[in-house]
């Protein structure tokens, strides 16, 4: 059993881009289509303000690569790599995978350094609670540590709560991590109904990275983000999941 809905590991090199993504080496798209069977080219426009209320545009493209069930992907953009996973088949797996193509860029590219290491783990815990039925607090404090709910606590009418999300950020040293959590209720503004309890677990190394470095890394990330989930449920849970 398990609760993650979306498991993302991304790379961003240091001093590279590999452009429109259109361009790829032959070895590179060979060593893709072993798994990924479907590709797509992506324009994302984003707008940015560079002074005096000047606004300037900017287009990135992307390169998406899909596997024959749409639900594991490979995105190239830009000087980065990122593996999306909405089925995820375990750490050891889903590492394999992405170690995979990985290591055919940086042979071919002679990568040696990153920017930015990030492993994101999206749980979405539902099928427990029926809002309906049952005030948001006492529902989930079931299976979501105490201290997690003291907003929905906090307020006297629970079932008049449209959404409620927290953020917390982590600096260790060179580990951060972004930590939200909460009910968000995809029927916003419309009141929460049987809505899944959200712990998004972002956890991420920046600045300059040696390529050595980085399976350790990404282990260390794996480890941090099963920590605070593991602190951030209770034990009926944690015995549901097999943990």
């Amino acid at each position: 059993m398990s609760y993650l809905t979306e498991v993302i590991l991304r790379v961003d090199i240091e001093n590279l881009s590999f452009g429109n993504g259109k361009d790829l080496p032959e070895d590179i798209l060979q060593n893709l289509r072993k798994k990924f069977y479907k590709d797509e080219i992506r324009e994302i426009r984003t707008i940015q303000l560079v002074g005096d209320g000047i606004r300037q545009e900017n287009l990135v493209y992307e390169r998406h690569f899909f596997n024959n069930e749409m639900d594991q992907e490979f995105i190239i953009t830009g000087g980065s790599l990122a593996f999306v996973s909405r089925n995820y088949p375990g750490f050891e797996k889903f590492k394999e995978i992405f170690q995979q193509i990985a290591d055919a860029f940086y042979s071919h590219f002679s990568i040696s350094a990153f920017s930015r290491i990030g492993l994101r783990y999206i749980n979405q815990i539902s099928h427990f609670v029926d809002s309906r039925q049952e005030a948001p607090y006492s529902a989930w404090s079931k299976y979501i540590r105490n201290e997690l709910l003291g907003q929905i606590k906090f307020m006297n009418k629970q079932n008049e709560l449209a959404r409620c999300m927290s953020e917390i950020f982590y600096n260790e040293d060179n580990l951060k991590t972004t930590f939200r959590f909460g009910i968000f209720n995809n029927n916003f503004p419309a009141r929460i109904r049987a809505q899944p309890y959200i712990l998004d677990i972002d956890t991420f190394v920046d600045g300059y990275t040696e390529i050595i470095e980085q399976k350790e890394i990404i282990e260390s990330l794996h480890e941090n983000s099963l920590k605070i989930f593991k602190d951030s449920v209770k034990a009926p849970l944690l015995k549901k999941l097999g943990l």
